[in-house]
């Protein structure tokens, strides 16, 4: 009996008798139906240690790495930062709405906010630098997000990483004059 995963073979059930009591139909019917059971099953268990694989490989990368990751729902307009993320702005809560990230832009970098809109309306990546103001201070970012989108061709989200370049207090003003804060890469 084939066993299917997304319409392709990965396996198959084979039922072996030293009798001829397999030639009887209801049998069949009975190890068929088995076989779907054990399909699922296998199908679960695959897919089980794939999430497993995939949030043990998300902690390690954002516990290890000098940056942040966060997920961003265009259904909910929420954000989902990583536990550096929501330290670094001194957040209580993960979850935040799209509204009260943009709180921490600087007033003069809000206008790279628009180009972002535009790619996610394109359901585009984008690699931008602006600042935000955190306890007083100001820090120059980089927020680098793609889109996620399922095998059926729909966009489920965009996930993105923040870096965290340098206090920008502590840069010389003239990196700013010469900064193209709307400079998107594709």
């Amino acid at each position: 009996v084939p066993l299917f995963n997304n319409k392709e073979l990965y396996g198959c059930a084979i039922y072996l008798s030293k009798t001829t009591i397999l030639n009887n139909n209801s049998l069949m019917t009975n190890l068929k139906v088995a076989s779907k059971f054990l399909e699922g099953k296998l199908i679960n268990l695959y897919y089980e240690d794939n999430i497993r694989t995939l949030k043990t490989l998300n902690n390690t990368l954002g516990t290890h790495l000098n940056t942040g990751i966060f997920y961003y729902n265009l259904d909910t307009k929420n954000v989902i930062l990583s536990n550096k993320l929501q330290e670094f702005f001194g957040l209580e809560n993960r979850k935040i709405s799209l509204e009260e990230f943009e709180d921490f832009i600087v007033p003069d970098d809000k206008s790279v906010r628009d180009g972002i809109k535009i790619k996610f309306e394109n359901v585009e990546d984008y690699n931008v630098e602006y600042r935000v103001h955190v306890d007083g201070r100001e820090y120059l970012i980089n927020e680098i997000v793609y889109p996620y989108i399922s095998k059926d061709g729909i966009l489920k989200f965009f996930y993105g990483v923040i870096n965290i370049l340098e206090d920008a207090i502590e840069i010389d003003n003239e990196i700013f004059k010469r900064l193209t804060l709307a400079d998107f890469e594709t």
